[in-house]
């Protein structure tokens, strides 16, 4: 058999039209986590005071959590999003547990996230907000090992003098 262009390249384009096939099948993610928000604020639950058209939209063609529930606010519950522990085992019950100086804060290497276990099936993940769950100023590469390709956060509150 003759190996010409077209024989080699055959293959190669059907392994890469079968990824591009498999990787449009896969869903697309939106995770939106608000600290100090209800609910009763959005229309897609109902607001008739608030206008929420993009969220709305958003709702309408995905799926919507109707009772998620944490009793830590910042940092907390944000690693509880992040790693579906519960708070108590988290290790972080205040918003100021979550260690923003040297030495503490969510350890990647102990803690997978949902962002991790995406990343590692191929999907990109990103993130934007705050963070308060590791000190960005002494680790800024910690984003990527909790499984986050892209990011923009706030590395800190206000409440700690650095923003």
């Amino acid at each position: 058999m003759v190996l010409t262009r077209r024989r080699l390249l055959f293959p190669v384009f059907c392994l890469l039209a079968a990824a591009t096939l498999a990787a449009a099948e896969r869903p697309n993610l939106v995770f939106i986590l608000i600290d100090n928000c209800g609910k009763e604020w959005f229309g897609c639950y109902g607001s008739e005071e608030n206008c929420t058209p993009q969220l709305d939209r958003l709702a309408r063609g995905g799926l919507r959590i109707d009772n998620c529930y944490t009793p830590v606010v910042c940092g907390p519950s944000r690693i509880v999003a992040l790693t579906g522990r519960y708070v108590l085992r988290s290790g972080f019950t205040y918003h100021h547990d979550a260690a923003l100086y040297s030495g503490g804060g969510l350890d990647p290497a102990r803690e997978p996230t949902f962002a991790r276990l995406f990343r590692d099936a191929g999907y990109a993940t990103a993130i934007a907000g705050k963070w308060q769950i590791n000190n960005l100023y002494d680790e800024p590469g910690i984003i990527g090992r909790h499984g986050f390709d892209e990011f923009l956060l706030c590395p800190l509150s206000i409440d700690r003098d650095r923003v």
